[in-house]
């Protein structure tokens, strides 16, 4: 038997998919792209990871690809919203930072159509526009101006990135963890690293509304 957030993600394959296929994204889920001139439009689909609602992140990118603060090169099709690239907004229907404001699959459906799964597959429909308004505000992606940051600040960054993407691609805590030591994390310091971010990344607030685009 399906769980829920199967059943979620079908629904979002047979009635989301294919609109962001139209649209010139390529990909599958979590993430999809669209390159775009010098930059590559990226769409993630987060999932609560204790089921029953999910979340959409967008962010823009270099179609040539990403360097990251620790030297790791990334090509585009590579990329998703969890790197630093600097441009990046959270698409919910509520607002605030909790999950109970995401599109949520737990919960009857303010305009019932069909199934639970499908009326909320429906409801994303409407922000798939506004996510196109954000993404016509970039004509190219500009690189963050970010200062010059210590080897310990570096390695933050790093363990951040390693825990927030393994987490969008359902790694397990062990697989995260290893990657975190070979990171260069101390083994015995590994677990008490994950959990500090993990509890950061429960309370990361969204970006406040955006009011206006500009277009090319």
């Amino acid at each position: 038997m399906e769980s829920p957030t199967e059943q979620m993600k079908r629904e979002l394959s047979t009635l989301i998919f294919p609109i962001l296929r139209e649209k010139g994204f390529a990909g599958k889920l979590p993430h999809f792209r669209r390159i775009t001139g010098s930059k590559v439009d990226l769409l993630s689909f987060q999932f609560d990871k204790r089921g029953g609602g999910f979340v959409l992140n967008l962010a823009v990118g270099p179609a040539d690809g990403f360097t990251t603060h620790w030297g790791k090169f990334v090509p585009a099709d590579q990329l998703d919203p969890s790197y630093d690239l600097g441009t990046t907004i959270r698409i919910q229907p509520g607002e605030g930072g909790a999950v109970d404001n995401w599109f949520r699959y737990d919960r009857p459906p303010s305009n019932p159509v069909g199934n639970i799964y499908e009326a909320t597959a429906r409801e994303v429909i409407p922000f798939l526009d506004n996510s196109e308004k954000w993404f016509g505000q970039f004509c190219t992606w500009t690189k963050p101006d970010r200062p010059t940051v210590s080897s310990d600040k570096v390695l933050e960054q790093k363990q951040l990135s390693i825990v927030a993407r393994g987490q969008a691609r359902h790694a397990s805590e062990h697989e995260i963890l290893q990657e975190l030591m070979e990171s260069g994390t101390q083994p015995e310091r590994a677990h008490e690293v994950y959990r500090t971010i993990v509890e950061r990344l429960e309370e990361k607030q969204p970006q406040k509304p955006w009011w206006k685009f500009w277009r090319c």
